[in-house]
Order: C-alpha cells, then structure tokens, then sequence
C-alpha cells in the first residue's frame, strides 16, 4: 500500500469533459448501475434540475492525472435548508461513490479526504446521505467504516447457482409452488399464457407506459401517494429505453400475459452478471387472485439462471415475500450530520417524520391484529 497525495476537481455541470472521464473510469470502477453516467445524467435532466432545482457538485479524486473515485454529490433545498445528498433521488435504490478497482492499494485516510472534500463544496447546512450500501463489491463502503452512519433499511440479495428447477424445488415451499400451478392452470383456461421480454424500444416504452398505469392503479386502490402522478417522475419512466447504456449494463423490461392483456410488468436492470429487481407492477383488479406478480417474478428469476445471472438483486426494502427467496441481507445505512443551527432543525424533522411513518405503520398492522383477533 502507497501513500498518495489526492486533488479534487469539482464539476457542476454534466459536459463532454466530465463524460469522457467518467465513461472511462467506469471500466474500471467498484460501483452500481446508479453511479453510472447514463443514469445520473438522465435523472438530473428529467427530475433533479427541474422538479427539486439540485445544484450539482461532482467531486473527481485524482493522484497525479489517475482517477482514483467519483463521488456524485448535489446540492438540494427543503423549506430553505440546504442539503448535501446523493444524487439520483428514490429512483437509485444504492448511492455511493464509484471507486478505482485497486482503492484498497492506496494508503487514503478517508475522513481526511472527506474533509478536504466538503471544504471544495459550494455552502450547505447539513449532510444526509441516503441508501448507502454496506459494501461495494468487496469493498467496505468507507462511508460506513469511517463514520457515524445509521441503520436504517435493508436489501435483499438471492445467489443463483446451479439449476433452475432444483434451486426452485429447494427454495420455494411446496405450498407456494402448488398455488403457482393452480393459478398457472386457472389462467390457461382463460387464454394463452406467455411471458416475453422487449427486444425494442418501443416494445420497452409500451411496458413502461403499462407498468406506469399499474403502479397508479395500485397506489390510488390502497391510498398511498402516486409520485408517478408527478409528471417529471413518469418521464424519468418512459424515457429509459432512449438512454445510451455502457456495455455491461442493459434496461430489462418484461411482461407476463394471458392472450394480449398484460397482467404483470417489470422495469429492472441487468449490470455485470446481477439483475436488478426495480418497478414491479400488476393488474389490481380482476386479475389480481391470480398472484401475476409473483408468476411473473419466478418467470425473471428462471430467466436469471438461464442468462447466467449470478445474483438476483431484490434491492432495498424488507417486504415480506422477498424472504421466500433471498439468502442474504445487506445493511443500508444513512449519514446525518448537522453543519450550524439550521441542519439541526432539519435533522429534528428526519426523527419526527420518521417516527410518524413508523406509528402509521404500527398502527396498520394492529388494526389487522385486531380484526383478525376479533
């Protein structure tokens, strides 16, 4: 391990300078899909510039003319409080830096860097970095080693390995693949039955816009807030298949039917041998009992194993059915650190808006308990 002196340059803007730089390093980068170019340029220009107005500071770590990281910070307002996140918004299920495949080579003391960082930074009042990942790769997260991060979500991961059907007699109850066979039969009796995946872009858009028009559905049937009502956050949807993906990442988009109606949908990603599980969808209504979701999930994760996909990424979240076939969690974390007496009015408000959601939520599941006991 060597020692090294590190610059930083700061861009605040995407430009074809910062493009040729970032392209080349992800070659070579420890990362996710939500620290590639393609998606991060599409965010801000769809939702980060127009809808939340962030100002972006992309912060490159050079020893001499290497780059050795790329951390993608912006800034953004709430109620007047200036905010130094992540960028890429709900819509990037991991945030973190992107890191030189050889980072654990050099000899960096981290909180210096960071230090040194936040001094390059345009003036905010607090830090709060969300949906921070434990590692990266193999890499410990240096955000997660170096500071006082809180816990405070989970993802889930399934290793594919050997055979489809024997990993599915294995893994899955047999209720659960004996309920599968019944709706499989049920739904065949009322049409053929058929899953397929968009080879073309306007196949891509057409799922989308389904998946889209389901996730509404859904969300206006059990009350909670439709943000693909938000015209910014639907054109961030519909105009994924336009983007210029690097070539180990691919959008993958799909759709489970019986005839030519499309009872399930689901946007994800593929990038280097992981499949990420995003935006699930499913028709709410008639369909429903049939449980087209959870056909539709088995058609992807049977298509994971036959693509050589090594680990199905439910990506972060702790809903109950993901249990069923994941074998690891992973630990989320987020990073909170006032800057003066106005970050700490914002950190008061994160603890009091966490606390209600959490007592709604508590509040739902007795009111469940309490119809079931009676």
């Amino acid at each position: 391990m060597r020692e090294v002196k590190v610059d930083i340059d700061i861009y605040e803007k995407f430009n074809t300078k910062l493009e040729s730089i970032w392209l080349k390093f992800e070659e070579n980068a420890i990362m996710t899909p939500f620290q590639s170019y393609a998606w991060l340029l599409h965010w801000q220009k769809m939702i980060g510039a127009p809808l939340q107005k962030t100002q972006l500071q992309l912060v490159i770590l050079k020893e001499k003319d290497d780059i050795i990281a790329i951390l993608p910070l912006c800034i953004s307002k709430f109620r007047g409080i200036k905010i130094l996140k992540w960028l890429g918004g709900v819509q990037s299920d991991y945030k973190a830096p992107l890191f030189h495949k050889n980072w654990t080579n050099y000899k960096i003391d981290f909180e210096v860097i960071w230090e040194k960082i936040c001094n390059h930074l345009k003036s905010y009042d607090v830090i709060h970095l969300e949906s921070q990942p434990e590692m990266l790769g193999m890499l410990i997260n240096p955000f997660i080693s170096s500071f006082n991060v809180n816990h405070n979500d989970t993802a889930s991961h399934a290793k594919l390995s050997g055979d489809w059907m024997d990993y599915y007699n294995s893994k899955i109850k047999k209720k659960v693949r004996s309920d599968t066979r019944r709706s499989l039969r049920r739904l065949n009796e009322l049409g053929t039955v058929s899953f397929s995946i968009a080879n073309s872009t306007s196949e891509s858009i057409s799922i989308i816009n389904k998946m889209i028009s389901q996730k509404s559905k859904k969300y206006l049937k059990t009350g909670l807030k439709d943000i693909l009502a938000i015209s910014e956050y639907r054109k961030f949807y519909k105009q994924l298949p336009n983007l210029k993906y690097n070539t180990k990442m691919n959008l993958h988009c799909s759709a489970f039917k019986v005839d030519k109606t499309i009872i399930a949908t689901h946007v994800g990603l593929v990038y280097k041998e992981k499949f990420y599980y995003l935006m699930p969808a499913y028709e709410s209504t008639e369909w429903a009992h049939y449980s087209p979701g959870r056909l539709l999930l088995e058609k992807l994760i049977e298509w994971s194993f036959l693509s050589n996909i090594k680990l199905f990424d439910f990506t972060v979240g702790a809903e109950s059915y993901k249990a069923k076939w994941c074998d690891k969690e992973e630990k989320i974390y987020e990073y909170l650190e006032p800057c003066n007496a106005i970050g700490y009015f914002y950190i008061i408000w994160e603890y009091i808006k966490k606390n209600i959601i959490l007592s709604k939520i508590g509040s739902k599941y007795l009111r469940k308990l309490r119809i079931k006991v009676s």
